[in-house]
């Protein structure tokens, strides 16, 4: 179980750090500095979405426990 846990805090450190990453390229802070919606904010998000699709399997599964 807390090997359970840890992965869960792991991956929502990695989660939140590439959401933080992509609204960033958004509002033109990080990457390539321009504002808006470019092909790296579109990388960066589904990087982000993938991450958060590996991370929600594992909540449930500790809820359920």
């Amino acid at each position: 179980m807390n090997l359970l846990k840890t992965a869960i805090r792991t991956e929502e450190t990695n989660t939140n750090t590439l959401y933080e990453t992509y609204i960033a390229e958004a509002k033109g802070g990080k990457g390539t500095r321009l504002l808006g919606k470019d092909p790296v904010y579109d990388k960066e998000r589904q990087k982000q979405d993938t991450s958060l699709a590996a991370l929600n399997p594992l909540k449930k599964t500790i809820q359920k426990n």
